[in-house]
């Protein structure tokens, strides 16, 4: 059939053109005579019905490479490395403790253990990479076109000497979880790759990006197999899209962050950051508990974006604004914050209670939804709040219990339920950064409504002022009501009652 068959402890072997030896046993390769390691110039196939150890040199220089404990481990100690497709496979757990390259495909797998690398050493390929693990996948630095993960328990990351993962598009599926918390183990997986798609069954994910992400459906990652006999077979991959965890998550771009595939932290915290970049969300985004998303560029939500959290919502832009297209939401079960540097526009927001904070205005963005549902709001902008009506989308549109708020320019909203006008204690959101011990990020106390425009506010139901409502330099303060109760001073213009 072509290979040879023996039955040798240690192995020394040198080929100008290809071996292909099947051991009985298991085999060390070592150094024998003046021979040490395995080379040859063609194919290099190794398998052993035992484990394999390799404390020499293994190298395939123009062909495939092959090394298969069919019944036991894989320790690597040496160097492996193959011209084209590279296949380690072992029926137990693979140990690579030096480096290991292929000039085509990078084929792991421990069929009933783990694969651990040291952190100081790497696993590449010019094509695409993929590592099979029955229990745990612990990475130095894996480099591929594409690269797929997949472990019974976890993926987590030896140390901070690589990047753990370079690659176009990665795919990481865990029964438990993928990195860690800072603070816990190593923490977080390293990245410098373009899109992810990742599954972790009861834990959680940690990834730090060093580029621009996207979460997206990543295409099958196919891998060719080596046979004893040279011959690679394709191991199809399987398309993924999403990011679907039990527990908390947390993924950071070091340029854009757009999710273009639902994310979704089941039952735990989610944290998503553009830390040099824009945040753009295109389709769902949730979490069990808090939310936080956060940009030093815009946040944009397209009519398909929504976010939805079982906690607190928190929304930054650090340098620029929030915008919702016609028709996204933002959800949450307790309270919600968005603070932008310049303008919000609005879809539907619907809170426990809200705290909007714009460096600019804050604005209606369209009409699908209510802009404002919460039992308490604070509107707080460095221009408008809304806009007189006939003038764009008009005035801020609220179902609310009560009101404060303080502009630069004017304030118009619209109220479809009864208001008071009073004294809002601080909003507080619990940002989940995951990397601190989460702290609560207290709000502002905010009273009755301040202007330096116009006032123009109208409810469909008994209007409560409590506190002061004062338009200071414009020339018109409107309240627009039904059935006033008045407890505190107006500044007003015109007073008019309907």
């Amino acid at each position: 059939d072509g290979k040879l068959d023996t039955q040798i402890g240690t192995l020394a072997l040198s080929s100008g053109g290809s071996a292909f030896i099947s051991n009985s046993t298991s085999i060390l390769i070592d150094t024998v005579g003046g021979t040490s390691g395995a080379t040859a110039a063609g194919d290099l196939m190794i398998e052993a019905t035992g484990s394999i150890g390799v404390n020499q040199a293994f190298e395939a220089t123009a062909g495939t490479g092959l090394l298969a404990a069919l019944a036991g481990s894989a320790t690597l100690d040496a160097t492996v490395t193959a011209g084209s497709h590279l296949s380690i496979l072992a029926s137990a757990s693979v140990t690579q403790n030096a480096n290991v390259s292929a000039g085509g495909t990078l084929d792991i797998e421990a069929t009933a253990g783990s694969f651990a690398m040291l952190d100081a050493v790497t696993a590449t390929s010019t094509a695409n990479l993929r590592v099979l693990a029955h229990t745990s996948i612990l990475i130095g630095g894996l480099a591929g076109e594409n690269i797929a993960l997949d472990a019974g328990t976890s993926i987590d990351t030896a140390g901070a000497t690589h990047i753990d993962l370079t690659a176009d598009g990665v795919q990481l599926i865990a029964g438990s979880f993928v990195g860690q918390a800072f603070g816990a183990g190593n923490g977080p997986l390293q990245a410098s790759i373009n899109s992810l798609s990742a599954e972790a069954v009861t834990g959680g994910l940690y990834l730090d990006n060093d580029k621009s992400l996207t979460i997206e459906p990543v295409s099958a990652i196919d891998v060719d197999r080596v046979e004893i006999d040279g011959t690679p077979a394709t191991q199809a991959g399987v398309a993924r899209s999403e990011i679907d965890v039990k527990q908390s998550a947390r993924v950071t771009a070091d340029g854009n962050l757009t999710i273009d595939s639902a994310v979704d932290a089941e039952e735990g915290r989610l944290l998503l950051k553009a830390l040099s970049g824009e945040l753009t969300v295109n389709t769902s985004v949730g979490s069990g508990l808090d939310l936080t998303a956060l940009a030093n560029g815009a946040v944009a939500l397209s009519a398909t974006g929504l976010f939805s959290a079982g906690g607190t919502l928190d929304v930054q832009s650090a340098t620029a604004g929030i915008s919702m297209t016609d028709g996204s939401t933002a959800t949450s079960v307790e309270n919600l914050r968005f603070l932008a540097a310049t303008d919000i526009r609005l879809g539907g927001l619907d809170a426990a209670n809200a705290y909007l904070n714009a460096g600019g205005a804050i604005l209606d963005n369209g009409d699908s939804h209510t802009d404002i549902v919460a039992t308490e709001v604070q509107l707080v902008a460095g221009d408008e709040i809304g806009e007189a009506l006939g003038t764009n989308l008009g005035l801020i549109e609220t179902t609310a219990d009560a009101l404060a708020a303080q502009a630069g320019a004017g304030v118009f909203v619209d109220n479809s339920t009864a208001l008071a006008l009073r004294t809002i204690d601080p909003i507080a959101v619990l940002p989940n950064a995951l990397d601190e011990a989460g702290v609560i990020q207290a709000g502002v106390t905010l009273s009755g409504i301040s202007s330096a425009g116009a006032i123009i506010l109208t409810t469909e139901g008994p209007l409560t002022i409590e506190q002061n409502v004062a338009a200071a330099t414009s020339d018109l303060s409107l309240i627009h009501i039904s059935e006033p109760t008045r407890q505190e001073a107006i500044s007003y213009a015109v007073f008019c009652l309907k």
